[in-house]
C-alpha cells in the first residue's frame, strides 16, 4: 500500500465507520467483562503483579543507595557519576509509575518512554571515556545543564550493541526505534489513545459516549494492559543499571546476583 492509498483510506467514510464499530465491539466486551466477573480478575492480576514491583523497585534502590559513598557526585564530572545521578530519577519515576498503577491511572504510560530514555542516557554516560562526541556531550551535561537528543544517544548504544552481538550495523537501533515509538504514543497525544479512557454505552443500536475517565480508569482489562507492559521498564532499568555500574563502581557480585536474578526471571516471564 503507498502512503497516499493508505491517507485515501484513512479519510474514507469507511474508516470512521470502522473505528465506530470497534469502539461498540470494545463497549460490549466491557459489559460481559462486568457481568462474567473477569473485571474482578483483572484487578486482582494487576494487585498482585504490583506487588511484585514494589519488591524489584526496593531491590534497586537498595542497590543503587549502597554506593553513595564509593562516589563523589558533588565534585567527580565522570560518566559513572552522571549514570549514578541519572539513575536516582529512573527509580523515582518507577516508583511515580507504580503508584499511578495502584490508583488505576492509565496516563502511567506516559512515563514509559520517560524512564527507558533516562537509563539509555545514563548507558550511554557510562561508556563515554574512548567516544569523543558523548565526553562532550558529557561536559555539556555537568556545566550547561543540557542534555544529548535521545536520537543520537539511541544511535550511538544501538552500534556499540550490534558490535557485541555481531549483527549486521543498524539492526539494533532499528529496534530501539520500534520500542521507543511504541512508548511514545500516548506523551503525542494521539486520538485513538483518547479513547482508552472513555464511557460507552449501546442505546438501541446506537453507541453513545456517556463519559470519560477524569481520574482512575474505570476499564480494568486496560489497567492490567498497562500494568502487564510496564514490567519491560523495570526490566530495562535492572539490566541498565547492571551495565552501567558492573565495571564502572564496581558493583559487588552479591548485588550484580541479585539483578542478574531478576533479568532472568523476566526472561522466563516472557
Amino acid at each position: 500500500m503507498t502512503i497516499d492509498s493508505f491517507k485515501n483510506l484513512a479519510h474514507s467514510s469507511d474508516t470512521q465507520t470502522g473505528a465506530i464499530s470497534a469502539l461498540a465491539l470494545e463497549s460490549n466486551r466491557r459489559k460481559r467483562d462486568l457481568d462474567s466477573g473477569e473485571d474482578a480478575k483483572f484487578i486482582q492480576k494487576s494487585k498482585e503483579a504490583i506487588g511484585r514491583y514494589h519488591q524489584y523497585i526496593s531491590t534497586l534502590s537498595k542497590i543503587h543507595q549502597f554506593y553513595q559513598e564509593r562516589l563523589d557526585c558533588l565534585r567527580e564530572e565522570s560518566g559513572r557519576v552522571a549514570a549514578y545521578i541519572i539513575y536516582a530519577k529512573v527509580i523515582r519515576l518507577l516508583n511515580f509509575a507504580v503508584l499511578g498503577l495502584e490508583h488505576r491511572y492509565w496516563d502511567v504510560f506516559m512515563l514509559l518512554r520517560p524512564i527507558d530514555e533516562a537509563v539509555d542516557l545514563a548507558k550511554y554516560f557510562s561508556f563515554c571515556s574512548a567516544d569523543e562526541p558523548a565526553t562532550s556531550h558529557l561536559r555539556k551535561w555537568f556545566r550547561e545543564n543540557q542534555s544529548p537528543k535521545h536520537e543520537v544517544v539511541r544511535k550511538v548504544w544501538g552500534q556499540k550493541m550490534d558490535a557485541v552481538l555481531g549483527q549486521q550495523e543498524g539492526n539494533s537501533e532499528q529496534l530501539f526505534r520500534v520500542l521507543y515509538s511504541k512508548k511514545s504514543k500516548e506523551l503525542h497525544h494521539t486520538y485513538n489513545g483518547m479513547w482508552e479512557n472513555h464511557q460507552t454505552n449501546i442505546v438501541g443500536d446506537v453507541l453513545k459516549v456517556t463519559g470519560f475517565d477524569y481520574g482512575p480508569s474505570s476499564n480494568p482489562r486496560k489497567i492490567w494492559e498497562v500494568v502487564s507492559f510496564f514490567q519491560s521498564s523495570i526490566w530495562t532499568a535492572v539490566t541498565g543499571f547492571a551495565i552501567c555500574f558492573r565495571e564502572t563502581i564496581p558493583l559487588e557480585q552479591r548485588h550484580l546476583d541479585e539483578l542478574l536474578a531478576l533479568d532472568r526471571y523476566f526472561r522466563n516471564e516472557g
